[in-house]
This record gives structure tokens, C-alpha cells and sequence, in this order.
């Protein structure tokens, strides 16, 4: 371990003029490339959405979304902001335990910042991460705290948030069972059994990283490839650069959290807590345009199939277009007609819209504040 910490990495040579030339333009194409697909992919997503909604019928869906209940909306809106403090509430403890100057308003901004970063830069969570990392490393009680220690924490919250994730899986799987119409929806079942073992997979995977110095050494170096490739933080890669010479000091802090049974119980009862308020949110808004007779079990299902799509690498941010459609057929097995399950699947997402928007402007005013100092 002391040998990995010590060990000087050799210089790079310069290329010559002509070389370095041809590297730089090449890598100058690839970086204009990339915002431009997620640009144009994104808008193929929007339209195949408003194709579909015209076909549908705009104007009945646009009239049912009209009538919305704005108190409900408020009330959605609301739950999924506690779901979302709740979930803060397990990091923000983690950070505590290991900087006690950590403070509340400044790292809960910075978690709702990387929630928007995390939805709008497709990703399956990895710039969620590289964000909170990078906003963490500005802030003084950041500093005090240190690369690895920040960086323990975040992926111990993440690898919570997975775990819970599995028992959400494991949730709708057993709910197939009180939804009559879904007897017979093979694909919903396999989709979910999918998902499930690709999160197991992913929660091994994690342990297995972090209880290997090598391994955890080629996860950092993969996420500062990924920060390269972000238009946001492609020039804050060295908020990893001290993490490879305190690889012992980063696998210390993140197995603290798993290794006291009642911390780790504690956490991932906050967490799942969290997520069931995310379906109840949900649920809220759809009883907004009177959608009683939707099943919580259906809304459980529909947002954890939702939750998959994240993990399909298709490039667009939040899977906007996709997420409407995909939902709006979910709800169709309970529901009479398509304009009705179209604007169940568009109101379902309003509450995340929202908080997107909050996180943008978030991050906006967080910039300008940076820049001043």
C-alpha cells in the first residue's frame, strides 16, 4: 500500500509540434462531437414525443394537464423535495462524521446542483458523483476535508442508494402479483429480473472495488477520463489528483460506513423511506388529474422500469421524450383511453422538471459566486 502511495508516476514525453498538433484537433473534434449528439439525439427524443402526442391528440391531452389540480401539484412537488432531503440527510451525515465543519445549506446546494447534473448529463450517476465531488472541493469545509475523504462518502452514498435500489426491484417484482394485468406481462417481469441483477452485479462490483487498491486506482482514473469528456468539468480533473497517494485513507473512510451493522440499517431505512415518498409524490400527481384508479403498486412498478431506462446508454439527459412515452404505456394497462395515459405520463414527471429547474438556477447563482472570489 505505502509503496502505491509512494510511487512516482514517470514524465510524459512532449510529442513533437507536428504530433501534438494532430492529437489536439482530433481531441478538439471529439469534445465538439459529443454536446453536439446529446444536442441532436435529445431533440429526436422530443420530437418522437410530440409526434406521438399528435397522434394521440395534443389538444385532449393539453386540456386534461390544464385541469390539473395545482394543489396536488404543490403537494407532489413538496413530497419529492423531502424525498430528496431525506436522501441528503444520510450524505450529509457521512460528511459530518468525518469533517464536523461540514455545513447543511452549503452541501445540501450542492447536492440538488449534482441531482441536475446528474439528470441533464446521461451518465447512469457517474457525473452526479464527479459534480458533488467538484462542488465539494470549492467550499472550505470541502478543502478542510480532503479529496478521498469526499470522495469515501459520496460512493458510500451511492452504493446505499443501490442497495435500496435492489430492494425496490425485489418490491415490484412481488407487486406483479396484486396488479391483475400484469399476469400476463412476461416483459415487464424480465425487464425487472434484468434490472435486478445488473444492480446486483453493480453493488458487488463496488465492494469488490473498494477493498482493492488496484481496482480503486483504475475506477479514479476512468472517472477523470469521464470529467474530460463534460462540458461542465472537464477542466476540474484535479479534484482527483490526490486520491491515487491515499488510496488506504479513501478505502478506510468509505468501509466505516458498513462495518457499524446499526449505521449502515440506519441509513438504508432513511434512504428507502426516501423512495417511497418518490412514489408517493408520483401517486399525488397523477390523483391530480383524478387518476384514482391507478394502482400504488403500478406507480411503484412504472417508476422503477423508469429508473432502468437511466441505465440504457441512448445519451439522452433525463431520457426526456423516452421516459413520457414508455410511462405513458405503462399506465394504459389500467386506463380507458391514450389521452388520459399520456397525461399521466407527462404529469407523473412534473415534480422532477421542477426540481431540475430549481438545480439549474441553483448552480447558475453557485458560478457566479465562484467567480467573484
Amino acid at each position: 500500500m505505502a509503496e502505491i502511495g509512494n510511487r512516482k508516476k514517470p514524465r510524459r514525453k512532449a510529442p513533437d509540434k507536428e504530433l501534438d498538433g494532430v492529437i489536439s484537433s482530433t481531441g478538439e473534434e471529439k469534445k465538439r462531437r459529443k454536446p453536439i449528439f446529446t444536442i441532436i439525439i435529445s431533440v429526436i427524443a422530443i420530437l418522437i414525443l410530440v409526434i406521438y402526442l399528435s397522434v394521440i391528440g395534443i389538444g385532449d391531452v393539453a386540456e386534461i394537464l390544464f385541469g390539473a389540480n395545482l394543489w396536488l401539484i404543490g403537494l407532489s412537488i413538496v413530497l419529492i423535495y423531502l424525498s430528496l432531503f431525506l436522501d441528503f440527510t444520510v450524505w450529509y451525515d457521512m460528511l459530518r462524521r468525518i469533517e464536523p465543519s461540514t455545513k447543511l445549506l452549503s452541501s445540501f446546494q450542492i447536492y440538488l446542483m449534482a441531482f441536475t447534473v446528474g439528470y441533464l448529463i446521461p451518465s447512469a450517476g457517474a457525473s452526479n458523483i464527479a459534480a458533488r465531488q467538484w462542488m465539494c472541493s470549492k467550499e472550505e469545509w470541502g478543502k478542510t476535508c480532503g479529496g478521498p475523504k469526499l470522495f469515501s462518502t459520496i460512493m458510500a452514498h451511492t452504493l446505499v442508494g443501490f442497495v435500496t435500489f435492489i430492494v425496490s426491484v425485489i418490491i415490484a417484482l412481488a407487486g406483479l402479483y396484486f396488479i391483475e394485468e400484469f399476469h400476463v406481462s412476461l416483459t415487464i417481469m424480465l425487464m425487472l429480473v434484468a434490472l435486478l441483477v445488473v444492480l446486483i452485479i453493480i453493488v458487488i462490483e463496488l465492494i469488490i472495488i473498494f477493498t482493492n487498491s488496484q481496482k480503486l486506482i483504475s475506477l479514479i482514473s476512468k472517472l477523470r477520463r469521464f470529467l474530460r469528456k463534460v462540458p461542465v468539468l472537464k477542466n476540474h480533473t484535479s479534484i482527483l489528483e490526490d486520491i491515487d497517494d491515499k488510496i488506504h485513507s479513501l478505502t478506510q473512510h468509505f468501509t466505516y460506513f458498513f462495518k457499524n451493522r446499526k449505521l449502515f440499517l440506519g441509513y438504508f431505512a432513511i434512504v428507502m423511506l426516501s423512495r417511497v415518498i418518490i412514489w408517493l409524490a408520483i401517486y399525488v400527481a397523477l390523483l391530480s388529474i383524478g387518476l384514482d384508479m391507478i394502482p400504488f403498486m403500478l406507480v411503484v412498478i412504472a417508476s422503477i422500469i423508469i429508473m432502468l431506462l437511466a441505465f440504457i446508454p441512448l445519451g439522452i439527459p433525463g431520457m426526456e421524450g423516452i421516459k413520457e412515452i414508455v410511462l405513458s404505456e405503462i399506465f394504459l394497462i389500467v386506463l380507458d383511453t391514450r389521452e388520459i395515459s399520456a397525461a399521466a405520463g407527462i404529469i407523473s414527471n412534473v415534480d422532477f422538471y421542477f426540481t431540475v429547474f430549481v438545480g439549474a438556477v441553483l448552480y447558475i447563482l453557485w458560478g457566479i459566486k465562484q467567480r467573484k472570489k
